[in-house]
């Protein structure tokens, strides 16, 4: 079990952007040509990092000790631009070992400002 925190948009290209191929209990991710260098519309930050993304995103209650509740939420642009923000910020703050591990986070944010302006909210899941 760990913690993962993830934002996307909502009915992104995420949903089609691979096609998965399953034999047994084993699932291969396929990215289909036309999203190849598109990018990405979902991004994960995977670990706990003092829980800056439940804190950020007044999320708390999803918090089960060894992961996240599995929960979704939607959450108005504005307030999740403001929330990453602080999130991102707290992230530095830290100085955490690996500074690049929040990167995806980073450029999404960036993107959430002018790629994704007009995304009228988006999803967050903490697993």
């Amino acid at each position: 079990m760990a913690h993962d925190f993830t934002i996307r948009v909502p009915n992104g290209i995420w949903s089609k952007r691979y096609d998965v191929i399953t034999i047994g209990n084993e699932h291969t991710y396929i990215e289909k040509e036309e999203y190849k260098g598109v990018p990405r519309d979902e991004v994960y930050f995977f670990g706990y990092a003092d829980g800056i993304f439940y804190k950020a995103f007044g999320c708390e209650e999803c918090n089960n000790l060894f992961s996240g509740d599995g929960s979704i939420h939607f959450i108005l642009h504005d307030i999740a631009v403001k929330n990453l923000k602080t999130a991102i910020e707290e992230f530095d703050r830290l100085k955490y070992p690996d500074p690049s591990r929040i990167n995806d986070i980073k450029e999404f944010y960036e993107r959430m400002k002018k790629d994704y302006k007009n995304v009228e909210y988006f999803e967050i899941i903490f697993s």
